[in-house]
């Protein structure tokens, strides 16, 4: 783990040195979330079944996240709540895909184990919709920001403009976001799933539709 340190002060000083306070407090918020999520989120998950409480922690860890990311100000409070309505909207489509498509939850190696654990007491379904929650925020933290980021610089650019004027250009940065999104999950989950793309080449004991339609693949596809 030591031989890590260099790596991670590298991204440190790479962090303050191009985004200054911003950067700082990026990381502090980073700190602040590891430290709540192994104290408190990470023993809620093992001690509750209530997906809607933990829910509830997981958004609470978004507002604080936020307001020391960006500080305490109105627009921070309008992105979190953006992404509040977001993130509750994708968790209702995860629940409903997770019980459409039958899925258990365990369709990794560290789930299928955690879940043939003694002490494992809890559903594995609210463990996988509770990291769908917390990817969507890693993702609507980076547009909703952004957007709202570009909006203001707009708008004090061209004070004159109005709403739809505003809205249009907003929106021509919006697509090309949009666009280069999804470019950057698209190729983020393919490089997390370069050793099961090549077993799907190599390994033809298996159909390829039948290795597709596996609880491993359709999970991370959700």
């Amino acid at each position: 783990l030591y031989r890590l340190i260099p790596l991670v002060l590298i991204f440190v000083i790479s962090s303050i040195y191009v985004a200054g306070k911003d950067g700082l407090r990026s990381l502090l918020a980073l700190v602040f979330s590891l430290i709540y999520g192994f104290f408190v989120l990470i023993p809620a998950l093992a001690s509750s079944s209530n997906l809607v409480f933990i829910s509830l922690l997981v958004f609470l860890l978004m507002l604080i996240n936020l307001l020391i990311t960006h500080g305490v100000k109105s627009s921070t409070f309008r992105a979190f709540i953006i992404m509040f309505v977001l993130s509750v909207v994708f968790l209702l489509i995860s629940t409903f895909f997770t019980d459409f498509l039958f899925l258990t939850g365990v369709g990794n190696d560290e789930s299928f184990f955690l879940a043939m654990s003694e002490n494992v007491q809890f559903d594995m379904r609210i463990l996988f919709n509770i990291g769908v929650i917390l990817g969507t925020f890693g993702v609507l933290d980076d547009v909703v920001i952004s957007q709202m980021s570009i909006v203001n610089r707009l708008y004090e650019a061209n004070p004159k403009y109005t709403f739809v004027k505003l809205y249009n250009q907003a929106m021509v940065v919006g697509r090309h976001h949009i666009a280069s999104l999804i470019n950057t999950l698209f190729f983020a989950y393919m490089a997390a799933f370069l050793p099961w793309l090549l077993v799907l080449h190599v390994d033809v004991s298996m159909p390829v539709w039948f290795r597709l339609n596996t609880e491993m693949f359709i999970e991370e596809f959700i």
